[in-house]
């Protein structure tokens, strides 16, 4: 029975069809019903028109308008419940709109998880339209012997570098490819120096493949320079190979430090000062971790500019255009990336052509490129609010870019069980920290406490509220 509900709907797509004598194709109608979708002209638990009526109001065939609803239900646009109808599915039922459920702590305080360190996953691009363009095209046959990333892809990805690639490949993941590089270089027995603070995860990479972990220390500009001559200069006393330097060029994580220029040049002219050409030790490889990508607010920047051979950049799409993508971009020294491509072919063989595809399609695509661009927006404007209620607190902290914020605290366990108390999740900065002992030292100095806060997980209308907590944390 036709009701008013499926009338208003059959209104709203013909409206948005092109006009009587246009040619109405498949394709016209998907693309029109996945605007409508992704605009929520069609809302949410609305009927959709049966297929008969829409079939014979569009004059095309029953089976076209069936296999069109069938295909927006299988990319979780709508639901198919039998007598009942078609209706539009929620879009938080779409895998890119995924929410933990909010959780209470004991004085009923709603939970704010600032603890993660991912994206919001509410500013990620939608990439359910990709899929169903995909699913339009000729199915994509690879072959064992062709290049391991689709040569648009490749393009598209010089075009955008930092410096001029020498060899590209893309890898699983950025942690899939540090983890892999880190072989090829002979990580095992030797000494690898990362920022301090850093990832944990890279801190427990860099144990599991046998090395030594040293930290070099920072400031609001990025790894010194004197820390960084330090670090090589006891390896060459105590005979200690350096085998590689693992940097994260722009919004650092966990301090939210981006590089300048000009520091990524001097720490440049430190390594070749120490590893002259000719000399007796190998240069250490340089591995850049850019996780943040388009989201941060600075440009991509590269020590590959002035050392390439010694250089290897990772660039992860997983916080710009989603996680479960598991792609990032490597280049490096042809015998680098040469040795990767072969020592995957003896397992994984190579990353999906198909997501290399859609890949592809969201970074090619205007409409994705400007959420990723409000995202980056969004980030940045929450970062500055908290930052700007933190000072008024009397807590100053720098500028900073990317998800997370590194916020210093007398005394980091009772900061971290205050907030927890109040339903705040944070990190606790010892977890960041390299070669810290169980008395809170690194070497013979005392380590600052911090906590560190993910920004993603504060909505702006929470900051007022969440500033003066952060600043009694910081004091207990």
């Amino acid at each position: 029975m036709r009701t008013q509900h499926d009338d208003c709907a059959l209104d709203t797509i013909l409206e948005a069809l092109p006009k009587s004598g246009a040619t109405i194709t498949s394709n016209t109608i998907k693309t029109t019903l996945i605007e409508l979708l992704e605009r929520q002209s069609l809302q949410t638990n609305q009927r959709m028109p049966t297929v008969r009526i829409l079939s014979s109001r569009l004059g095309v065939s029953y089976g076209m308008i069936s296999t069109i609803y069938h295909q927006l239900g299988v990319a979780g646009y709508l639901m198919m419940r039998g007598r009942r109808g078609t209706f539009v599915l929620s879009r938080n039922n779409d895998w890119t709109n995924l929410r933990q459920p909010s959780s209470n702590s004991e004085d009923g305080t709603v939970l704010q998880d600032l603890s993660l360190g991912t994206p919001d996953i509410s500013l990620l691009p939608g990439i359910n339209r990709f899929l169903i363009m995909q699913g339009q095209r000729t199915a994509y046959i690879g072959s064992y012997d062709e290049s391991s990333i689709l040569s648009p892809l490749a393009e598209l990805f010089r075009s955008n570098w930092p410096y001029p690639v020498q060899a590209l490949t893309v890898v699983s993941g950025a942690m899939d490819g540090i983890e892999r590089v880190l072989r090829i270089c002979e990580a095992e027995g030797s000494v690898i120096l990362l920022e301090n603070p850093t990832y944990p995860p890279i801190i427990h990479l860099v144990q599991q493949c046998g090395a030594t972990a040293v930290g070099i220390e920072m400031d609001e500009f990025g790894v010194t320079p004197s820390s960084l001559e330090s670090a090589i200069d006891d390896c060459h006393a105590q005979h200690r190979r350096i085998s590689a330097i693992i940097l994260q060029p722009r919004a650092q994580n966990p301090t939210g430090t981006t590089t300048t220029p000009e520091r990524l040049h001097r720490l440049a002219d430190v390594i070749m000062e120490r590893y002259p050409n000719g000399g007796e030790q190998r240069r250490p490889l340089i591995i850049e971790d850019d996780h943040s990508g388009s989201i941060s607010t600075a440009m991509a920047m590269s020590m590959g500019a002035f050392i390439p051979d010694e250089t290897v950049r990772i660039q992860s799409f997983s916080k710009t255009h989603g996680p479960d993508l598991r792609l990032a971009a490597l280049s490096g020294p042809e015998t680098i990336v040469e040795s990767l491509i072969r020592e995957r072919k003896l397992g994984v063989g190579w990353v999906s052509k198909l997501l290399q595809e859609l890949l592809y399609m969201m970074l090619a695509d205007s409409r994705t490129n400007a959420q990723i661009l409000r995202a980056r927006r969004e980030y940045e404007s929450r970062r500055s609010m908290l930052r700007d209620a933190l000072h008024r607190e009397g807590v100053d902290l720098p500028e900073g870019d990317g998800l997370n914020m590194w916020l210093p605290v007398h005394d980091e366990d009772a900061a971290f069980d205050y907030l927890q108390a109040k339903g705040i999740k944070v990190r606790r900065g010892s977890d960041f920290i390299v070669g810290r002992d169980s008395h809170g030292r690194h070497g013979s100095e005392a380590v600052p406490e911090h906590i560190r806060i993910t920004i993603a997980g504060i909505k702006a209308k929470q900051i007022t509220q969440t500033a003066p907590l952060l600043q009694e944390a910081a004091e207990q």
